[in-house]
């Protein structure tokens, strides 16, 4: 049984022999409705859900150069990203054949790295209490923690020439991936939702939680025409209970 709200109607109630009479409830009787309502709560075990939406950070500052336009530019892509088009010979002393092989291979970047930037249930309280009273925010419980979806934002550039991308979070062994639609319309933010749906309240809840989980990001693509400069981000909904007693 779950208690929504409580509606206490004052009618008007005109007379032909007097303007107007009012009905009215007295500080008794709204008392006592008060208290049938705390008493239902506490019977049924309800409370008044609180919900919280958050964004963070999952990665950021990531760089996809863009596609030389002259043998004089291929020193303009870092040799940190160059593992990532590995069937290109860049040892090659012939720049045509370098700059040839770039414009018909893929790149493939891969990422493996913890993520630990989750919100931490104390962070989650303060949350709450910089919306409701304290003595309130002290009686909340951390219902759910939905991962929504992973958005990838494109601070300069677009996603057009990519082919493929997917991340992958894995919480306590459990993989939940991110992956591309192939329909998915590419431009300068990419929305990816988990497979399966991933929540993270019993992993916020737990004291030996280390604030930690494991995130694999893959992209191919093609070089694009410009550099293409990115992030990605966590929308989290959270869910908070209010107990009231």
């Amino acid at each position: 049984m779950q208690v929504s709200e409580y509606f206490f109607i004052v009618h008007l109630v005109r007379n032909p022999n007097m303007e107007e009479r009012l009905m009215k409830i007295t500080l008794r009787t709204l008392m006592m409705g008060l208290v049938l309502s705390a008493m239902a709560m506490a019977f049924t075990g309800c409370g008044v859900p609180v919900s919280l939406s958050e964004t963070v950070d999952l990665v950021k500052d990531i760089k996809v150069p863009a596609m030389p336009q002259s043998v004089d530019e291929i020193e303009d892509i870092p040799e940190e990203f160059q593992q990532y088009v590995d069937s290109v010979d860049w040892e090659s002393e012939e720049a045509q054949a370098i700059l040839d092989e770039l414009e018909s291979e893929e790149f493939s970047y891969q990422m493996d790295k913890e993520f630990c930037d989750l919100p931490d249930l104390q962070k989650i309280r303060a949350e709450a209490e910089a919306r409701l009273p304290e003595f309130l925010a002290k009686r909340i419980e951390v219902r759910e923690v939905i991962v929504e979806s992973i958005r990838f934002i494109a601070d300069a550039g677009n996603f057009n020439t990519i082919l493929a991308l997917t991340d992958v979070l894995t919480v306590e062994g459990q993989q939940y991936k991110f992956e591309l639609s192939v329909d998915e319309e590419l431009g300068a933010v990419l929305t990816l939702t988990p497979d399966p749906v991933l929540d993270l309240a019993d992993l916020i809840n737990n004291p030996d939680f280390t604030g930690c989980i494991q995130n694999s990001l893959s992209i191919s693509g093609t070089l694009p025409d410009e550099e293409v400069l990115f992030k990605a981000v966590l929308d989290l909904n959270i869910t908070l209970y209010l107990r009231i007693l």
